[in-house]
């Protein structure tokens, strides 16, 4: 996110913010990680777009979203293996 809003020239950055705000339903972020054993594993993290993520986003606060991420478990942020909606295959295909 941070780096989405770096690559915009500071005067239009607010306009940015109120615009991702508005609009962000969800982020999903994945990593490949290596296997000690060969291979690899996946790692992702899903972050919704509640209420509190838009104010976080609309005010700049951007160095609050990891916190963030730790505190919305209960709306199904966090890491995806632990989602429902990740493990659903149809959730899944509509990405």
């Amino acid at each position: 996110m941070s780096r989405l809003l770096e690559q915009a020239p500071a005067e239009r950055r607010p306009q940015l913010q109120a615009m991702l705000a508005e609009t962000l339903r969800g982020v999903v972020a994945q990593v490949l990680l290596r296997k000690s054993g060969g291979g690899r594993r996946r790692r992702a993290e899903l972050l919704l777009g509640t209420p509190a993520i838009a104010t976080i986003i609309a005010e700049g606060r951007l160095v609050q979203l990891a916190l963030a991420l730790e505190s919305g478990r209960r709306h199904g942020d966090g890491a995806a293996h632990r989602c429902a909606w990740w493990r659903s295959s149809a959730a899944a295909r509509r990405m």
